[in-house]
């Protein structure tokens, strides 16, 4: 009975472990998907896609919604992007910065803007 209770604890925790690993490489994932969308994007308007850099990435914690702040050489900008199934798609790009009104009006839900925000804010 110790011993079958052992196995027990001992493949629940295996369990824990792996799903708590599944989860995290979810969201990396999640993240590399809207970063390599958002360079795909930008990458268009210029010469030297290699210049780009994504300097901030928020992912919203449903995964649906990200807002990039990039530098391509000397300027800079902001991408909001959400995924709809396995397809992401930009829902505005440009210069300069983005606040909550106008993540809005590009679609995205109060909740989920302000969590952008706040996440690209703090990083």
């Amino acid at each position: 009975m110790k011993r079958f209770l052992l196995l027990l604890l001992a493949s629940l925790s295996l369990s824990v472990a792996i799903g708590w690993q599944a989860s995290i490489a979810q969201q990396i994932s999640a993240e590399q998907q809207f970063q390599n969308a958002a360079i795909a994007y930008i990458s268009h308007g210029f010469r030297d896609p290699d210049d780009i850099v994504i300097r901030k990435l928020s992912v919203s914690s449903d995964e649906r919604y990200a807002l990039a702040s990039w530098n391509y050489l000397e300027i800079g900008g902001m991408t909001v992007l959400k995924k709809e199934g396995e397809k992401i798609k930009v829902l505005t790009h440009g210069g300069g910065a983005i606040n909550q009104a106008g993540l809005e009006a590009v679609g995205i839900p109060a909740r989920s803007a302000i969590e952008l925000l706040s996440e690209n804010e703090a990083r």
